[in-house]
């Protein structure tokens, strides 16, 4: 089950101390302000909004265009012999995760209804579209939410000085 969720775990680890990670991390997440409706500016001067607390923080990347599949990303930070451990969780906002499952929920069970009617009745073209739904469904949100995902971990990388580690 927890394959099919598109939530991904990265371990990024560097030889920098916590409190070096912690003050990069302060110098490129902003506060996040109230809803803008003026096009094609931003209104904030560093690249993620959230906060950070304590060890631990809750972001998403500064974009000049609209996204519902713009990745959250949580992260905690570890501090070992070696250097630091910082272990992000990216996922989807949850309105998109409940929008697509209930989107591929109900094209699953017209899909299941269509195959019935398909091998024990007439076929007929039309008996394709839940299929073409589940496809459209999977593409849309796949192309949405992938680039965004690989943007943030590579802006990450390069904020925190890390290397990736580990991915899940």
């Amino acid at each position: 089950m927890k394959k099919l969720l598109p939530v991904q775990t990265v371990w990024y680890k560097s030889a920098q101390p916590k409190t070096v990670i912690l003050q990069r991390l302060r110098d490129n997440i902003e506060k996040e302000k109230s809803i803008s409706f003026f096009q094609g500016t931003t209104g904030y001067e560093r690249p993620y909004t959230g906060y950070l607390s304590g060890n631990s923080f809750n972001i998403k990347r500064v974009i000049s265009y609209r996204n519902a599949f713009l990745p959250q990303v949580k992260g905690i930070i570890k501090e070992d012999i070696s250097g630091t451990t910082i272990i992000v969780s990216i996922k989807p906002h949850r309105t998109v995760l409940m929008f697509m499952g209930i989107w591929m929920g109900i094209a699953i069970f017209i899909s299941m209804v269509a195959t019935y009617a398909i091998f024990f009745h007439q076929f007929h073209p039309l008996l394709l579209t839940p299929y073409a739904m589940l496809l459209m469904g999977i593409s849309i949100f796949y192309t949405g939410f992938m680039p965004e995902c690989n943007n943030t971990k590579n802006n990450l990388k390069d904020i925190l000085r890390a290397e990736i580690i580990e991915q899940r």
